[in-house]
């Protein structure tokens, strides 16, 4: 059988009182909310991470609650 191929890719937002805000990039303004036919929802200009390995991850998750691992 084929070999497959995956990419795990991770992204984190917060919605507080109508505000969209990046987790992986607080630098950034507020983040918009579209609603796209084909794709559903998308939040434009959200941070996306493609995981590397568990040490990453567990960096990615840091960074969202705001501690450095």
């Amino acid at each position: 059988s084929p070999a497959r191929e995956f990419a795990l890719k991770f992204s984190a937002l917060e919605i507080y009182n109508e505000t969209v805000v990046d987790l992986l990039n607080r630098e950034l303004a507020p983040l918009c909310m579209l609603d796209e036919p084909e794709k559903g929802t998308i939040v434009d200009k959200l941070t996306e991470e493609i995981v590397k390995d568990n040490k990453h991850l567990q960096n990615l998750f840091g960074i969202c609650e705001g501690i450095q691992l």
